[in-house]
């Protein structure tokens, strides 16, 4: 494993990074670690860079410490809402708080796939113009993720009937355009979100600044 390990970043320091082997000794690496990363993994990253890679020197930087640095705020709640699950930790005074560390199994693709479910569901006012969406095409997904940036935000004009266009792209066809109306389908899939940010307050691991990544 640690030969393999090895092998990975000497690809990407000579192949990716365009760095050879002879000016390992004057690279300085940061690595960017998981909030609840352990000490033995981070003491055999820094064995392995020090002594197998012999690189200059070696920084480790937690990812929520990072985001606050890099917001230019010491204290923040820092959210990182992936694609199936979301991170919270807080940072206060330039340290990430263990005892806040959360992980939960939400994520923007749960988003996605409620606004979708809302959006086909038998019996809705407006028919859905493109019923061969598939989760499992990337071109689908892309679609819907778009339809998700656009529509999920609660605004004044979200309590109002909608009107979206979307446009799908295949090799040797021509685009096809596509029109359909929402009404409440965004607020209800935005909910997801709502949820996790009730869940951030009841338990009151919000702090004065929130940093979303």
């Amino acid at each position: 494993m640690r030969a393999m390990t090895q092998q990975i970043w000497r690809y990407a320091f000579t192949q990716r990074l365009g760095i050879d082997k002879e000016a390992f000794a004057r690279t300085h690496v940061v690595v960017v670690i998981p909030d609840a990363f352990g000490r033995d993994e981070v003491r055999e990253i820094m064995r392995f860079l020090m002594d197998d890679m012999r690189v200059g020197a070696v920084m480790f930087v937690q990812e929520s410490l990072g985001c606050a640095f890099g917001a230019g705020v010491p204290t923040a709640c820092v959210i990182d809402i992936g694609a199936l699950t979301t991170t919270v930790a807080c940072v206060e005074d330039g340290l990430v708080l263990p005892q806040t560390c959360i992980s939960m199994n939400y994520g923007s693709e749960h988003i996605s796939r409620a606004l979708l479910r809302l959006l086909t569901r038998p019996g809705r006012a407006f028919v859905f113009p493109f019923p061969q969406i598939s989760l499992n095409n990337p071109q689908h997904m892309s679609i819907l993720n778009d339809m998700k940036e656009t529509l999920c935000d609660y605004t004044q004009d979200s309590e109002t009937i909608q009107t979206y266009y979307f446009t799908e792209r295949q090799r040797m066809r021509k685009p096809q355009l596509y029109r359909m109306n929402v009404s409440n389908e965004p607020i209800l899939a935005g909910m997801v979100r709502t949820v996790i940010m009730s869940v951030l307050i009841f338990t009151g691991t919000i702090l004065s600044k929130v940093v979303y990544v």
